[in-house]
């Protein structure tokens, strides 16, 4: 968990690293892309904003936080189909098959890659979609695309799309993954 003092130390000095305050573009664009689903975990999801979106869209949300400072804000909105939690991209506590959706969006590089994917694998059920946004690069703050790559391909995910872009400080890298049917492998 050497990812919980990162993130700690983010909230804790009320840094703010998002790039949109608002609704994120992406979350708008993945239930528009893969409509047809039930329920949803969003990884790292800071005080809620996507969640609730995917939310008042009529889907069943776990918002999970590895920090419970930005929930405490999150937590402000009520829902049935809602709920918040502190959770950990490497070892999360839900059943195995649990989610049709996995959504994470700057958060994954800084955890340990393999274990974050393989707990998204273990949730995630046969054909479910998860959309993950991260950062690459060298640094403490990113990770190799080559170790991303090969936790996608350790857990036998296929690449659907994948989108890189570079603005002054990052690289960012959009990536949809499917989830195989486990009963025709």
């Amino acid at each position: 968990m050497k990812h919980y003092k990162f993130w700690k130390n983010i909230y804790e000095n009320n840094e703010n690293h998002w790039y949109e305050t608002g609704v994120n573009m992406i979350a708008k664009d993945f239930i528009k892309k893969y409509p047809k689903f039930y329920n949803i975990l969003e990884i790292g999801c800071a005080e809620g904003v996507d969640s609730i979106y995917f939310a008042k869209q009529g889907y069943a949300v776990t918002g999970i936080d590895i920090i419970d400072i930005p929930l405490k804000e999150a937590n402000k909105y009520k829902s049935e189909n809602l709920r918040f939690e502190i959770g950990d991209a490497e070892n999360l506590k839900y059943k195995d098959q649990s989610f049709d959706r996995v959504y994470s969006v700057g958060v994954l590089h800084s955890t340990d890659i393999y274990k974050s994917m393989k707990e998204i694998n273990r949730v995630l059920k046969s054909n479910g979609i998860c959309l993950i946004l991260l950062f690459i690069g060298d640094n403490k703050e990113t990770v190799k695309l080559s170790k991303f790559m090969k936790a996608v391909e350790n857990n036998r995910f296929m690449i659907d799309e994948l989108y890189m872009n570079q603005d002054n400080d990052h690289i960012r890298l959009i990536c949809y993954l499917k989830k195989g049917d486990l009963k025709n492998e």
